[in-house]
């Protein structure tokens, strides 16, 4: 059932198919189709974080952590998270997995080659419609282009943390949409 309605700032034409399960919903804006994850998407995911992540974190070998986020995944979406995936034809541009019940944003990453293009935006920009009462996520503090992003993006420092897999110091961030609070 395909239903189509105008996009509530840019005047992008959105096309809503939702998914049972999650309410998921495809999404074409600029030419760059928002859709869940399937299956044969996973080493193309794993390939992309690795990168994204090798290309901001050199000094960490996210390639030995490959499997960690294929695990990760896979335990995400059993608990209900969804991973949404850009795509420009067949090419994986970007992913975010989001848990959507605990409004919390468990990874964003981004093909190094389009760091700067606008494809994290669109995701984030997804995250916050459909976690329309907040959204939450973990930052590390060495990571300056996405603390800017982040907080370009509406978000603010709630509390400092540290990832219990690298051991380096985090934040976490939050946005609350116009009107809401904590």
């Amino acid at each position: 059932m395909l239903k189509e309605s105008i996009g509530p700032k840019s005047g992008h034409r959105f096309w809503d198919e939702s998914d049972a399960s999650a309410g998921i919903a495809m999404k074409e804006a600029s030419n760059l189709p928002v859709r869940l994850a399937s299956r044969a998407d996973l080493d193309a995911l794993a390939d992309l974080w690795v990168a994204s992540w090798q290309a901001v974190m050199p000094k960490i070998d996210f390639t030995a952590r490959r499997s960690w986020f294929l695990a990760h995944v896979r335990d995400m979406e059993a608990q209900g998270a969804a991973t949404i995936c850009a795509f420009a034809g067949d090419a994986l541009l970007g992913f975010m997995l989001l848990d959507r019940e605990r409004r919390f944003l468990e990874q964003i990453a981004v093909r190094p080659d389009r760091f700067g293009t606008g494809v994290g935006a669109l995701l984030l920009e997804e995250a916050k419609r459909l976690c329309p009462a907040g959204l939450a996520l973990e930052v590390n503090v060495d990571n300056s282009r996405a603390l800017r992003f982040y907080e370009k993006s509406g978000f603010e420092p709630v509390e400092a943390g540290v990832n219990p897999n690298s051991g380096l110091k985090t934040w976490r961030v939050r946005w609350l949409s116009v009107g809401r609070s904590p």
